[in-house]
């Protein structure tokens, strides 16, 4: 991955470790798998595909309820510019979908209540 941002490929390749090598270590002392342990566990070889290793993207909640779609692609956009890693517009169409049904089905009930 190539970056402007050292900081931001210094960070992601520690995320990759699972933390650093101290946090994996505490959880070996507990007993415990890494995220990253129990992944290879649970799937396959080679069956996994991940998108992206940061657990929260701020930018995802933009492009997720903007009810304008170009404004969900300039969030996609700028995220990318960061991390060209990084995409956004598919965990976003998920919230997307469901606000548009969720207002479907709400204007509907305000109809049945209040209209005639």
């Amino acid at each position: 991955m190539t970056t402007r941002f050292p900081e931001l490929a210094t960070r992601r390749a520690e995320l990759m470790r699972g933390g650093g090598e101290a946090q994996l270590a505490r959880q070996h002392e507990r007993g415990k798998l890494g995220a990253r342990e129990r992944l290879d566990r649970l799937f396959d070889p080679d069956s996994f595909v991940e998108f992206g290793v940061w657990a929260t993207n701020p930018l995802i909640g933009a492009a997720g309820v903007s009810a304008v779609p170009m404004a969900a692609r300039v969030a996609h956009q700028e995220a990318q510019r960061v991390d060209p890693d990084n995409y956004l517009l598919m965990h976003a169409m998920g919230p997307n979908v469901a606000g548009v049904i969720g207002t479907a089905v709400a204007a509907g009930a305000l109809l049945t209540l209040l209209g005639s």
